[in-house]
């Protein structure tokens, strides 16, 4: 099963461990951002916090995998890991 994930995920940079820590630890930061917002009764809660903390976890680990495999490849394309991360925190704001 390994072999196949591997096949069409080929990772660079991170082991699925470290994403999968990197996704909890994400969680755990949103869930208690989201709590510190429900006990002042805002009006979003902290569901909403895991989500777009994981979100941008995800895309941010894409963006650094996609950098690491167009650097070093001798394509055409080439790619900026700050204007990936800038595009998604205008996203977010």
């Amino acid at each position: 099963m390994n072999e196949i994930i591997d096949q069409y995920f080929n990772m660079n940079l991170f082991s699925w461990p470290d994403i999968c820590l990197r996704l909890f630890l994400a969680a755990v930061f949103g869930l208690f951002i989201g709590l510190d917002r429900d006990n002042k009764n805002k009006p979003v809660d902290f569901r909403v916090y895991i989500i777009v903390a994981m979100t941008t976890t995800v895309v941010t680990i894409m963006a650094q995998e996609m950098t690491s495999h167009f650097t070093a490849s001798e394509d055409f394309l080439s790619l900026d890991l700050g204007k990936i991360v800038a595009g998604v925190l205008t996203g977010i704001g």
